[in-house]
């Protein structure tokens, strides 16, 4: 029988013109790999759904329906659907650790002399209180509560007494330690006269919660892009290992993990400089002295790079606007030389643009060392390992789809074009024409180095085994121009 077919049988005697379908020549080029993003954050007990569960989230309404209004996951949900709102998303909420919410406070003291506008900003976000001659601090701070009362989906909760505001986090656990509190953020923000304020930073919160369970809840689901808003050491060290895991070629799910990170220059190094951190699998977003939330920050940067990878895995993100992060003050953001270390202490930077907008820099990963101890720049740039992670896909897609049930023979085997049977001839050719799809799609270059370096081989052990070595020079990226500009008169 000269010709494979997987459903006709080879006895069939009866009349008929039989036409099977077969699809395994139908898919070209490099193919459309499906994005899915996880984000992983605190629920209230107002939501429908109990920790560990995870949920499609299509709609900000939704998001707050199954995690709760005001809690964490609802938030990032709602940041991440703003940046973008078609990349596929489920979230996994958790339950909050015996722990300690984190507080602080605005005092306010005196009476107004002048009217005005008092401007308190939590998280980035404005309350302005209208403020009348001869309202008293008391007034003033119950106005206050008045504002995040009415704040359905404010991530806090305040009290007043006599003037003293109390802003409290909705979940016990260091998180709410990075939530910023101040007043009159702006240049133009001005405090009515006879009125005075000492602002108390959140500080006090504590116990995160493990996420083992929420990881083991998770097994055998592939997640491209896994964003955390509960991002202590301990937890991003268990999601590294899952991350690590899930990369290796016997399980070939592979993620990537976000987080954030504001505040100073040597506050962002210290929180990611190796040892504290050193992996491959995990990106730091770290806008600076941003009062936006950590939480906020990682969410718009997932949402903004796993779009991008759905279209391109290997273009730079540089320039892409993270729509809910506020631009730190002027005399606090980074300049370039600081920007430039942390890069190279694994921190992924921002710049802020002339519209005020905070903007993508570099998105680098933490891997910064190998396991010797030498400076590694291999894994530098996300987008590499995005590319490398699609080219795998790619490849595996093509050959999984094209061969499903063939045979293997050595080159040089005598049969009928029609049968199912591959020899390593075969797939060195597949292997040629797969780079050179990739390579018309940008991610790849050099076809006569991928050429001469490709090996395809049987197994001199396991004859049913084919082994290959691809090794494609993955496309670069154009990050830095360097011109001398000699001028003459």
């Amino acid at each position: 029988m000269p010709i494979t077919f997987n459903d006709i049988p080879a006895d069939v005697l009866t009349p008929g013109n039989f036409v099977e379908i077969d699809p395994t020549g139908a898919i070209e080029g490099v193919g459309i790999r499906p994005h899915t993003a996880l984000l992983i954050g605190y629920r209230l007990s107002t939501g429908t759904v109990a920790q560990n569960i995870t949920k499609q989230v299509t709609s900000d309404e939704q998001a707050e329906g199954f995690f709760g209004q005001g809690s964490q996951l609802a938030t990032m949900a709602m940041n991440f659907r703003k940046a973008k709102p078609r990349t596929a998303l489920v979230a996994v909420g958790v339950d909050e650790a015996a722990g300690t919410p984190a507080t602080g406070t605005f005092a306010l003291t005196g009476t107004a002399t002048a009217s005005g506008t008092a401007q308190f900003y939590i998280g980035g976000q404005r309350y302005g209180v209208g403020v009348s001659i001869g309202d008293t601090a008391t007034v003033v701070g119950d106005a206050l509560d008045v504002l995040v009362a009415a704040d359905a989906r404010a991530q806090f909760t305040s009290s007043n007494t006599t003037g003293t505001v109390t802003i409290t986090y909705r979940h016990d656990g260091p998180e709410g330690n990075d939530l910023d509190i101040q007043m009159d953020f702006r240049d133009s923000d001005i405090l009515p006269a006879g009125l005075a304020n000492t602002t108390t930073p959140m500080a006090s919160g504590a116990t995160s919660p493990s996420l083992a369970a929420t990881i083991t809840a998770l097994a055998g689901t592939q997640y491209d892009t896994i964003c955390s808003g509960i991002a202590d050491d301990g937890n991003i060290d268990l999601l590294e290992a899952e991350l690590a895991t899930r990369w290796g070629p016997m399980v070939n799910l592979d993620g990537h993990l976000f987080v954030g990170f504001v505040g100073t220059f040597a506050a962002t190094q210290t929180f990611t400089e190796q040892p504290a951190r050193n992996s491959e699998h995990t990106t730091v977003v770290a806008p600076g002295q941003s009062p936006t939330p950590p939480w906020t920050v990682a969410a718009n940067a997932a949402a903004i790079d796993a779009f991008e990878t759905g279209q391109d895995p290997a273009r730079p993100r540089t320039t892409l606007v993270l729509p809910d992060v506020v631009a730190p003050k002027a005399g606090n953001r980074l300049d370039q030389n600081e920007r430039n270390l942390l890069l190279g202490y694994g921190a992924s930077t921002t710049t802020v643009n002339p519209s005020g907008q905070v903007a993508i820099e570099r998105l680098v990963t933490t891997y910064q060392k190998n396991a010797q101890g030498v400076d590694d720049p291999t894994w530098l740039d996300l987008t590499t390992k995005r590319t490398i992670s699609f080219l795998r896909w790619s490849w595996d897609a093509r050959i999984t789809l094209k061969y499903p049930r063939h045979k293997l023979a050595d080159d040089g085997t005598r049969f009928s074009p029609g049968q199912a049977i591959v020899t390593p001839s075969t797939i060195r050719a597949e292997a040629l024409a797969w780079f050179e799809d990739q390579e018309l799609a940008g991610l790849v270059e050099d076809l006569d180095q991928f050429r001469t370096d490709l090996v395809v081989e049987r197994n001199t052990t396991d004859f049913n085994r084919l082994d290959a070595i691809l090794r494609p020079d993955v496309i670069n990226k154009f990050v830095v121009s360097a011109t001398r500009l000699q001028f003459r008169l």
